[in-house]
């Protein structure tokens, strides 16, 4: 039904519905996405007394709240760089 929208309208829809597959950025950008949190987790698995510890001698803030704040961020860097180069290669 969507198919035949298109080619009423002309058929020059901009979308990623027509691509063979995941490009290599996507790739990239998962693996940097999984392997964060992989330590992450890994971490919380398996060294949990670390991630317990303060950051600054005296100070309430551990490793692990760093580490999650920073996989959030990770997060957010990874998709905020594979949104733009995405969106420039539309121009």
């Amino acid at each position: 039904m969507l198919h035949d929208a298109v080619e009423v309208q002309g058929g020059d829809l901009k979308s990623g519905a027509n691509q063979k597959g995941p490009d290599a950025v996507s790739w990239i950008c998962t693996a940097v996405t999984l392997a964060g949190y992989l330590a992450l987790m890994l971490g919380v698995a398996y060294a949990p007394g670390m991630l317990s510890q303060p950051l600054i001698e005296g100070s309430l803030l551990t490793v692990g709240i760093a580490g999650g704040v920073f996989a959030i961020l990770l997060l957010i860097v990874v998709s905020a760089v594979y949104t733009h180069w995405r969106n420039a290669g539309e121009r």
